[in-house]
């Protein structure tokens, strides 16, 4: 059997707080979400910063967020 544990986490702003760094390092998988708004529709990309043991993948994922959650599945992981 294997524990883990997740942690979501938002910040706004430049304030950081000052444990921010042994979070990060401590962390198994790190998640950016970011929202576009140049287009007519919002683009929300989820972009895989840190996976442990792993290389997280160049490009990010698309997803569509509305009453349900789509994810575009086009490239493999």
């Amino acid at each position: 059997m294997m524990d883990s544990v997740g942690l979501l986490h938002a910040v706004a702003g430049n304030d950081l707080p000052t444990t921010r760094d042994w979070t990060l390092r401590a962390a198994d998988l790190i998640l950016r979400l970011t929202v576009d708004y140049d287009s007519i529709e919002p683009e929300t990309l989820l972009r895989i910063q840190k996976t442990r043991g792993k290389r997280p993948p160049d490009e990010a994922l698309k997803i569509k967020l509305g009453q349900a959650v789509e994810i575009d599945t086009s490239w493999d992981m």
